[in-house]
């Protein structure tokens, strides 16, 4: 089957595939960053063994990795490999143009598509010099929001019912930051939001069941291509960033604006993928510096709240609240 037979938009860019990816939209081919993706059994004929034995681990820059897939680069820098534990490997050339997806047979594919969405593309992205961070991304009355913070916090959820109240959710858990001139731009993702088990009964009744992500996998996912409308078709202007911080206290969710230097900090601790998928010294500077401009240009808050589905419409429209307070500061400061 030829390269480039399917095509879909995702995060910005234009994937080619030989297989048709499930979960993803296909869209005509337009201009822009693109990636050839070919999913196939073996290694390429275009790298020879002889060459995969020249890799080397990549560093990030400290004294032991952190825990993760085996992250190699060739010699020549031409390639970079990603090995993950169950025998899934990623092979992709050095300008993130192109990936060769190779996968034991025992898995299958929505198995691999589990790492191809999540960290492979932000390394890509990254290799294609596109900063990602680890967070979800909403349409609030045309602004782009996005909720940042660790693992757990509830980034995924907030998201979820934000979508279930009419607003349009960009992506989930990879967050690509784009520069247009003044503005960063935010582009969608694919029309899901994994879930952990525990979040759906957050959501829904005890009758609702949701799509496990792939088998063998504890996690759900809500689908949004069809639900009420409620995936951005279109980019955003990212207008403000939201920390999210749990807390034990019974208290009303409170937000309050980040300092600049607080701000930075939390921009490069929320860096997609993590450490364990490191970048070379000159990719690292490059995103500093972008980290820095943008912290500059984009409202940070953060919003801490009690945990619990008694606390969630409470938390959501204290969101929806503080966004539409600074779209009119802003309108008023623009007039």
């Amino acid at each position: 089957m030829a390269d480039g037979l399917y095509s879909y938009s995702v995060y910005g860019l234009q994937i080619h595939s030989n297989r048709t990816l499930p979960g993803l939209l296909q869209t005509v081919s337009a201009p822009g960053h693109t990636l050839t993706a070919v999913f196939q059994q073996g290694i390429p004929v275009e790298v020879s063994a002889s060459a995969r034995s020249m890799f080397e681990p990549v560093s990030n820059g400290q004294k032991e990795l952190m825990p993760g897939p085996r992250i190699k680069c060739s010699s020549d820098q031409k390639y970079y490999s990603i090995e993950y534990d169950d025998g899934t490997d990623f092979l992709i050339t050095g300008d993130g143009c192109r990936v060769w997806v190779n996968w034991p047979k025992q898995l299958i594919l929505e198995e691999v598509l589990t790492y191809f969405l999540g960290p492979v593309l932000g390394y890509i992205l990254r290799l294609q010099n596109i900063v990602c961070l680890h967070a979800s991304g909403i349409v609030i009355n045309g602004w782009g929001v996005l909720f940042m913070g660790p693992g757990g916090v509830g980034k995924s959820t907030v998201a979820a019912v934000l979508s279930l109240q009419g607003n349009k959710v960009l992506f989930d858990d990879v967050a690509p930051l784009y520069e247009n001139y003044k503005d960063v731009v935010l582009f969608p993702g694919y029309p899901r939001v994994r879930l952990w088990p525990e979040s759906v009964p957050l959501l829904f009744d005890k009758d609702t069941t949701l799509q496990q992500l792939c088998p063998g996998w504890d996690k759900w996912f809500l689908d949004l291509s069809g639900h009420n409308k409620s995936f951005a078709r279109r980019s955003a202007p990212l207008k403000v960033i939201y920390t999210c911080l749990t807390s034990e206290e019974p208290i009303r969710p409170a937000v309050r604006p980040v300092p600049k230097v607080q701000g930075l900090m939390a921009l490069l601790a929320n860096g997609y993928p993590n450490a364990a998928y490191p970048l070379g010294r000159e990719r690292r500077k490059r995103e500093f510096q972008f980290l820095q401009q943008m912290n500059n240009r984009v409202v940070m808050r953060d919003i801490s709240y009690r945990w619990g589905k008694e606390h969630l419409p409470l938390l959501c429209d204290t969101i929806i609240q503080d966004v539409h307070a600074l779209i009119s500061d802003n309108n008023g400061h623009s007039e």
